[in-house]
Formats: C-alpha cells, sequence, structure tokens
C-alpha cells in the first residue's frame, strides 16, 4: 500500500518496488523447484505489510527475533510464526503462549533448561508448543553439536505439552553441512522423527540445491539486498531494490566530498572500508560517518560531484537502515510515495 506525500527531503529511504516484487518471485520460484519452503525473516524490516507481500508472492510464514517482535506481526493479521531463539524467563513464556492462542508458532532451543520452561508455561493452558533444535553452525553463534541435539529432542520428545518438529541452523553453508548431516544421522538412529529442516540464510539460496536434506529455507534480505549481498556475491547490482537519497552538501576540496547521510541513515557498518556504494559515482568512497554527514573520497572519479547533487547510496545492510527510519518511500506512476 502506498499513499501520497509531498517530496521528502533528504536524506530518505527508496525502494524500488518493481526489483523488490521480482527479487521476491524469483525466490519463490527457486524455492519451488527444489521442493523448498520459503520463510521470510522479517527482522531485516520490521514491517507487516512487507510480511505481507512476502507471503502473497511465496512464503509460508515469517520468521521472528524475539516473541514481541513477533506479536506485532500476529496482531496485524500473519499466524505462521517461527521464532528462531531461546525463549526465556516467565514473562517471555507467558507472552508466548498468548501468541500460541492466536496463531501458529514454532520456537527453537539448544538447552534442556530451556525446554523445561516452554513445557512449564505451555502446560499450564494445556497447550502444545512446536519446537526445533537449533545445531550450531560455523558461524559462532547459538546452537549445540549433534551429540547434544539429539539429548535435548528426547527432552523435548518426553515433555506432553512440546511437539519436536525438527532441527534448525542458520546459517547452513558448505562447512556446516557436515554436521548437519551428522545430526540427521544420530536423530534417525534414536528413532526420532525429523520432519523440519529449517535456516539457511539469504546466501543458503546458491548452495540449496546441493543440500536437499533442508527442508525449509529462512531468508530475510533476499526481497532487498544490499552492498554487503553483491560483495558476498549473493545478487547482481541491479537486484538491489533498497537505496538511501541524499544530497550533497559541501566540497571541501577537489577530491573530497560530503554527502548530508550519516550513519543515522546508513547506519555504522562497513565493509571494504567503505559505508555503502554511490550508484553515481562508483569509484567514490564513503571513508567516515557522523551522525548526519558522509565524507567522501571522489580522487578515482572521472567526473566530480557537484553541490546540490542528488545521489543514491547502496547501504552495506539494508536491515540496519530500516531499523533506523520511521518512513520509506517508492516510486508510483512517477511521483514519490510514501509505503505504509
Amino acid at each position: 500500500m502506498t499513499t501520497d506525500v509531498t517530496a521528502p527531503q533528504t536524506p530518505y529511504v527508496l525502494i524500488d518496488h518493481r526489483r523488490m516484487e521480482n527479487n521476491m518471485q524469483l525466490m519463490a520460484s527457486m524455492c519451488a523447484d527444489l521442493g523448498l519452503r520459503l520463510r521470510a525473516n522479517v527482522s531485516v524490516h520490521q514491517r507487516p505489510f512487507l510480511a505481507q507481500e512476502q507471503i502473497d508472492m511465496g512464503a509460508i510464514g515469517i520468521s521472528c527475533n524475539t516473541v514481541d517482535e513477533a506479536r506485532q506481526f500476529v496482531d496485524e493479521g500473519i499466524t505462521n510464526i517461527q521464532i528462531p531463539a531461546n525463549v526465556v524467563g516467565a514473562d517471555k513464556t507467558e507472552s508466548l503462549t498468548d501468541l500460541l492462542m492466536m496463531a501458529k508458532v514454532t520456537v527453537t532451543v539448544d538447552h534442556t533448561v530451556v525446554a523445561a520452561g516452554l513445557a512449564d508455561a505451555a502446560g499450564q493452558y494445556d497447550l502444545s508448543v512446536r519446537v526445533l533444535v537449533e545445531v550450531a553452525s560455523d558461524s559462532g553463534r547459538s546452537g549445540v553439536s549433534p551429540a547434544e541435539a539429539v539429548i535435548i529432542a528426547k527432552r523435548v520428545e518426553a515433555e506432553e505439552n512440546l511437539h519436536f518438529a525438527g532441527i534448525y541452523m542458520s546459517p547452513i553453508t558448505p562447512d556446516s553441512y557436515k554436521q548437519l548431516k551428522d545430526t540427521l544421522k544420530l536423530m534417525d538412529g534414536a528413532g526420532l522423527g525429523v520432519d523440519v529442516v529449517s535456516g539457511g540464510g539469504t546466501g543458503f539460496a546458491l548452495t540449496a540445491p546441493t543440500m536437499p536434506e533442508v527442508t525449509e529455507i529462512v531468508s530475510g534480505r533476499y526481497m532487498l539486498f544490499d552492498w554487503e549481498s553483491i560483495v558476498r556475491g549473493w545478487c547482481h547490482p541491479d537486484e538491489c531494490a533498497l537505496m538511501v537519497k541524499a544530497t550533497v552538501v559541501n566540497r571541501p576540496s577537489s577530491e573530497r566530498a560530503i554527502f548530508n547521510a550519516g550513519w543515522k541513515t546508513l547506519s555504522a557498518f562497513d565493509i571494504n572500508q567503505t559505508y555503502g556504494h554511490i550508484l553515481e559515482y562508483p569509484h567514490a568512497v564513503i571513508y567516515q560517518l557522523d551522525a548526519h554527514r558522509a565524507y567522501v573520497d571522489t580522487s578515482r572519479c572521472r567526473e566530480q560531484p557537484v553541490i546540490g547533487e542528488t545521489i543514491h547510496i547502496l547501504p552495506i545492510r539494508a536491515e540496519a537502515v530500516l531499523q533506523l527510519v520511521d518512513d520509506i518511500y517508492t516510486v508510483h506512476q512517477g511521483q514519490i510515495v510514501e509505503m505504509m
């Protein structure tokens, strides 16, 4: 949904809706061809209207980082939810039971203490919680070894109000794939049925055909992409749907420029010693940010930016930008309109 607005002042976030739709369609088609379910990681944008577009374009449901985050999507009518994180503490498990009365919710665990807390909360209301056991990837995040995963899965199965649904791993990479297969082998040997193998991440889409054990891919950036996605080889520049529009406000020297977009818009993430990629000046380097300005080395640019010129920046991480701004815009019938 869009609404007409007066042209916003820079800096602002602009989404190419055609590119975004193409990205969603490509991912949905790839998943359909491979027999994979697609789950949208909405922590990237935290906006229910974008999540609904992802579902309309093929996602079976969404993945949220927290119970509180999931609630805002359930309140907007989205009812297939995954929370790939330990839900710990009486307040959080109580909130989870509220969600379970309104939606199909799957959570992950990587410790028997967490499983026990879920069982206690669900038991108070005679509810059933679908549980995935998280297996460690090679990223150094959360998760357990294959042997530990079997122990936790058995504990889950033993609880009347918990249902062991499968395993979760993120990211799933060629290096972590053996760990995934080892887990499935041990689960099978222990007589544990694995209905769901979930996880992956955006980059997993490139290697999914070689990992047929995975049944569900969880991805967020695929709808928008960003400069880090290009650097990692996940997409082409013309697939990046989100950009920051900014204005050249100063030229302190012939080889430097200053734009009016700082870390409050672009975020503080950098990669390869730059804070974003300038479409109009691909050889320029954003070498420093403050809250409201970007400092740019233009020494390698054949053409030089001029004061008052507007430019487009591909940010390093789209999700970081979307958590910093309230409003996002797109172009509809030649006019800039607010997305909502």
